[in-house]
């Protein structure tokens, strides 16, 4: 199943361009560069102190095919890997090393840097693939129904958007994996008794997840206590604990208080005192668009640097597959479950709602939905997965044929953006129309089938062993 899943990123890691992730400028020369440039690729600017001649390719890629259009495809990049430019975007650090982002994700990418920018950067990619192809699935522990229930939300969740960024450079692919992987954890964990035999396999996997995640984002930190305190406080609702002790429960609550409220830093809570009046209209607007951000999580934005549009079927399909199974849930969920399923849903939006607003930010412009996915994510699969209901067959085939259509038409868009762009019909032949194409690996159209045909294949195999264990 790893190797299914990592076919299925892998096609999506060669469906896009170099830069074609938001800020891969940044994160290319962060990578290229380090902190005291990384000669021959990179060399500090002699005229300017915090600045670095490194390639165009790398220092900004984008910019030809993003200021031309989506009808433009990725042809323009031709030559731009032999001229050199000037650039401070790239992780700075102080005097104390403390940088901008973790220097971890960056210090072991540049290990992929060769002279052939394009072959490094999807080596990169494949690179990201495999992390998560290979963490995700040992974290899942495919043995139970439950376990198979919070894969098929985490697919669900995942599909298309967050695929296109974990086979990606973008930081965010590492913060999403980890944090997944941490979340798959703490759903096999058993909570009566840390020191049993079972939960050593999810601590080691979360532990893991948890090395990857801190590695590329700041905020993974924060985002893995809420997780916790989530994990911790649905076990308190859960059956088991009614064999607890009175005295045992009281001091379970401990914990939760603290782990609750340690989380509360998570994306600048602490600052809440300070949240002035002038506020409360942007609070106001950004209440009233606040959809758009569960839309944003698959897709309707648009990919890349918001000019690489999915067709609407696509990121459509993909919320309704989510919206079926959310309605199962608080539909057939106890009534306890049902609230811990809407507190986890509320403090998604919570989140989303007050991070734009306390920056001062309109919903749709600056913050983007990739920010949250990291907690969304793993947070819903957890919750869902523990609901205590299961999910019945129809409706696991009915979301498997939803995402694999939304994945395979995304895929296929964003192939066609880069490699002949959308003057051209979506259903051309990707083969005909090549205008830019990796100059090593299989071709377009190849790339597509196998990428479509594998996440196929991996919900196959999901759906057959999910029928093995009802039977």
């Amino acid at each position: 199943m790893a190797l299914l899943l990592f076919m299925t990123l892998a096609a999506w890691s060669m469906g896009s361009a170099v830069g074609s992730s938001p800020d891969e400028d940044y994160v290319l020369t962060s990578i290229w560069c380090g902190t005291e440039g990384n000669p021959p690729y990179c060399r500090k600017d002699p005229d300017q102190a915090s600045s670095f001649i490194v390639s165009e390719l790398v220092a900004r890629p984008q910019f030809c095919y993003v200021n031309q259009g989506a009808d433009y495809s990725a042809s323009c990049q031709r030559g731009m890997a032999e001229n050199t430019v000037a650039t401070s975007r790239l992780n700075k650090c102080n005097s104390n090393s403390d940088c901008v982002y973790p220097k971890r994700y960056f210090e072991t990418q540049m290990r992929f840097v060769s002279i052939d920018i394009e072959k490094s950067v999807l080596t990169m990619r494949i690179f990201n693939c495999i992390i998560c192809a290979v963490l995700v699935i040992a974290s899942a522990q495919i043995s139970n129904l439950r376990n198979l229930d919070a894969v098929l939300v985490w697919l669900t969740l995942a599909t298309p958007f967050s695929f296109w960024i974990i086979a990606s450079v973008n930081t965010t692919s590492w913060a999403i994996i980890g944090t997944s992987a941490i979340g798959f954890s703490l759903v096999n964990v058993n909570y009566g008794n840390f020191l049993m035999p079972q939960n050593f396999y999810p601590l080691v996997s979360s532990t893991f997840g948890l090395i990857v995640a801190v590695s590329s984002r700041r905020e993974s930190t924060e985002i893995t206590l809420l997780l916790i305190a989530i994990a911790l406080i649905c076990y308190k609702f859960e059956k088991e604990t009614t064999n607890l002790s009175s005295q045992s429960r009281n001091r379970f609550h401990i914990p939760i208080v603290v782990l609750s409220l340690t989380t509360l830093i998570f994306y600048q809570f602490r600052d809440l005192i300070s949240f002035e009046m002038t506020n409360i209209s942007l609070l106001g607007e950004n209440l009233i668009e606040l959809p758009k951000f569960f839309l944003g999580i698959h897709g309707s934005w648009g990919l890349g640097w918001f000019e690489t549009f999915l067709p609407q079927i696509s990121w459509i399909f993909a919320n309704q597959a989510f919206l079926l199974i959310i309605y199962f849930h608080l539909k057939s969920a106890s009534s306890k479950k049902r609230k811990l399923i809407a507190l986890v849903l509320a403090l998604n939006l919570m989140g989303m709602l007050f991070v734009t607003t306390y920056s001062g930010f309109r919903i749709g412009s600056v913050i983007q939905p990739r920010y949250f996915l990291p907690f969304v994510i793993p947070s819903l699969a957890f919750v869902l997965s523990r609901s205590g209901v299961r999910v019945p067959a129809k409706i696991f085939k009915t979301v498997c044929i939803l995402i694999a259509i939304s994945n395979s038409i995304a895929l296929r868009a964003t192939i066609q953006r880069y490699t002949s762009g959308n003057d051209h019909f979506l259903f051309e032949s990707l083969n005909e129309t090549v205008e830019w194409w990796w100059n090593f690996g299989p071709n377009p159209e190849f790339v597509w089938i196998a990428g479509s045909m594998s996440f196929i294949a991996f919900l196959l195999v999901l759906a057959h062993i999910r029928e093995s264990m009802i039977n």
